[in-house]
């Protein structure tokens, strides 16, 4: 007798693709954070390149003022020592300057062409300080005479007031830094003040 042999189909439950709809979503969200994490990080990445940039420009600067002092200081032959005020001027010839009239600093009154013009000393023109590396362009920087102090001891000599402004700028244009110090020098003679 031969036994017949039955197979049973079964019958598959019916998917509704509902794993199908879970794992894509869940790409989707996988996808949305890994782009907001990219986002992110290149952001963070920005934002310290020009932290960096302008920490240069502020060395830049810095250095500057350190190059201007060192002019003032170990200038023999004028216009610092001997003081001769007549060369400081409101159209700041050769980086001499003296406050507009009106009373407004020269320097504030400089576009970007009188920075890069000889209105305004190169750093190390003068005190033949090496050139800066990652700047864009070299510092500048202007000296503003502010005119002289008597002495509080009597016998000493004048101080003369200066007010160094140095401009900077970092690997790009776009990080400026501008510095300003007061430098006192001694001298002979006691001048008028602005």
């Amino acid at each position: 007798m031969k036994m017949r042999q039955r197979h049973v189909r079964r019958r598959a439950p019916l998917q509704r693709g509902l794993a199908l709809v879970s794992v894509l979503l869940l790409m989707m969200v996988v996808m949305v954070m890994a782009a907001a994490s990219m986002r992110s990080a290149t952001l963070e990445e920005r934002m310290a390149g020009h932290a960096r940039d302008r920490q240069i420009a502020f060395q830049m600067a810095e250095a500057a003022l350190r190059d201007a002092e060192q002019l003032i200081a170990g200038n023999s032959t004028g216009p610092f020592s001997p003081l001769r005020p007549g060369l400081f001027t409101s159209k700041c010839i050769d980086g001499l300057c003296r406050s507009a009239p009106g009373g407004s600093a020269a320097w504030s009154l400089f576009t970007d062409a009188d920075w890069l013009s000889t209105k305004a000393w190169a750093y190390g023109a003068a005190t033949g300080a090496p050139a800066l590396a990652g700047a864009d362009s070299a510092p500048r920087m202007v000296i503003e005479y502010q005119g002289t102090t008597q002495p509080i001891d009597p016998g000493q000599p004048c101080v003369a007031l200066y007010l160094i402004t140095a401009r900077a700028r970092g690997a790009s244009a776009a990080a400026e830094v501008i510095l300003q110090s007061v430098y006192r020098h001694r001298t002979g003679e006691c001048y008028a003040s602005v």
